[in-house]
């Protein structure tokens, strides 16, 4: 299975990324909206773990989600 995940907080990212790889899922991380979107484009993911409340303006979860929805 392979999952999207995008957080803009690095830590947090490590640390669902490292468990989702322990659990023997392959993982792209995203840090933005706009890395997100450029994954998505060339990529097909089974799940997207998407940050919904982001610092950044244009990166919140439901923007991205309003993109490709």
């Amino acid at each position: 299975m392979k999952i999207l995940l995008v957080e803009d907080e690095e830590e947090l990212s490590k640390i669902i990324d490292r468990g989702l790889h322990k659990s023997g899922y392959a993982v792209d991380k995203a840090y933005d909206g706009e890395e997100a979107l450029d994954y998505y484009s060339v990529n097909t993911y089974d799940v997207i773990v998407l940050d919904l409340i982001a610092k950044s303006k244009w990166f919140r979860g439901f923007t991205i989600y309003q993109a490709k929805g």
